[in-house]
């Protein structure tokens, strides 16, 4: 099936590093980053006063040693968390999250950290964590003009 001929002068592709646009603008395929994370959520109901004004109206972000905890508040009082590992590309198919305990598991690799960030990744849906790999292109990449 071939694609309708558009002429435009802007093109936006925003649909991450596997966009069906970027083709047209280089052939670069993007690498793995070392870093792929879990993204989990707190319902409103989960969310207890307490962690809600940990983090904020916006963001928190925790880092240490390769590791990120990063709660997002949302519309309606959802809280988006993100989690993040430096690991190798095939890391999260060879330790794939457990069916149960995900929470748990998550958590233990945060031991030492404070408290209230390990309740967040506590307080998370256990049913919906989705791994993501980070992908990336170099900095200094340029598309093609035309």
């Amino acid at each position: 099936m071939s694609q309708p001929h558009i002429i435009t002068p802007y093109l936006i592709g925003a649909d991450r590093a596997f966009s069906r646009l970027r083709p047209l603008i280089h052939s670069t395929l993007p690498s793995y980053s070392g870093v792929s994370m879990y993204e989990l959520a707190i319902s409103p109901n989960n969310l207890t006063p307490g962690l809600k004004a940990y983090v904020g109206q916006g963001s928190l972000l925790a880092l240490d040693e390769g590791m990120t905890v990063l709660p997002q508040m949302n519309c309606g009082g959802l809280c988006k968390v993100y989690t993040g590992l430096n690991c190798p590309e095939n890391w999260t198919d060879e330790s794939p999250l457990p069916d149960e305990g995900k929470r748990e598991w998550l958590t233990n690799f945060f031991h030492g950290w404070h408290k209230q960030v390990r309740d967040i990744i506590m307080a998370s849906e256990e049913d919906n964590v989705v791994t993501r790999r980070i992908w990336q292109f170099d900095p200094d990449l340029k598309g093609k003009r035309t």
